[in-house]
């Protein structure tokens, strides 16, 4: 990464490029590929049921990227699920006029502006998706099967997605709460700042269980909405003193409001 690289910066330590399918890392000015703080848009879309074991199916090959270093890192989908073909329609989709806003030629897209190495880096901007986010034009969602109006039902109320998560089937158990810490503008885990600032020894000698992620999603979330996170219905009795300790986003994300 840049020498200048600040985790505070607004914008994504990479953007794609549409047309050649080229990862531009940040540049000072904002910069990616000579192109000075572009307009872009961002594409959420869930990939890790649908990923490929080391060894399966070794005639399927990952999307191919230019500009990265960790392409035998990408995942590879099941063809039966979504192709590269597939996704590379949706990259292209994403970036043509849509309503009000103009086309764009580069996007935010995960696997190619994250890398997939599990670096201090990516570790890092997992953590800072709200920016990267709120700073896009806009924000395509890539269904595969799922109901829109669900869709639109979660879509106003953070605390609905964080419900809604509990049907995750992650590729990860603790992707469930760093999948959804995002919604909250949230860093957690192994992307708290606290972690990120320690030594690279150091810092890999660290891991979190679900159950520790859990409760400090709980914590954050008690401090963040004091209020609004107290509405709860919970339908069995929770004992004095063990409510917490049960896993508020347990509690959560299997009771709804």
């Amino acid at each position: 990464m840049h020498k200048d690289w600040d985790d505070e910066c607004s914008w994504p330590r990479r953007l794609l490029h549409v047309k050649t399918l080229t990862s531009f890392e940040w540049q000072p000015g904002n910069t990616y590929g000579g192109d000075v703080e572009p307009a872009y848009n961002a594409i959420s879309y869930t990939w890790g049921n649908f990923r490929l074991a080391s060894g399966e199916r070794p005639d399927v090959k990952a999307m191919p990227f230019e500009g990265i270093d960790w392409q035998s890192s990408l995942p590879r989908m099941k063809p039966e699920c979504f192709t590269t073909e597939d996704l590379h329609r949706a990259i292209k989709v994403a970036a043509k006029t849509y309503l009000e806003y103009p086309e764009v030629n580069f996007v935010w897209l995960d696997i190619a502006c994250i890398d997939q190495r599990n670096t201090r880096d990516s570790e890092a901007e997992i953590g800072r998706q709200v920016k990267i986010f709120k700073k896009a034009m806009d924000t395509f969602v890539w269904l595969w099967d799922l109901n829109c109006q669900t869709v639109i039902e979660w879509a106003g109320n953070p605390f609905s997605l964080l419900a809604a998560s509990s049907r995750r089937n992650p590729y990860s158990e603790v992707d469930r709460v760093y999948g959804i810490m995002q919604v909250f503008d949230l860093r957690l885990g192994k992307s708290a700042p606290e972690i990120l600032a320690l030594e690279e020894k150091a810092r890999k000698k660290i891991g979190f269980t679900l159950e520790e992620l859990e409760l400090q999603l709980a914590e954050a979330l008690l401090l963040k909405y004091p209020i609004f996170s107290q509405l709860v219905l919970q339908s069995p009795a929770c004992p004095i003193g063990e409510a917490l300790d049960d896993g508020f986003f347990r509690v959560l994300a299997l009771d709804g409001f």
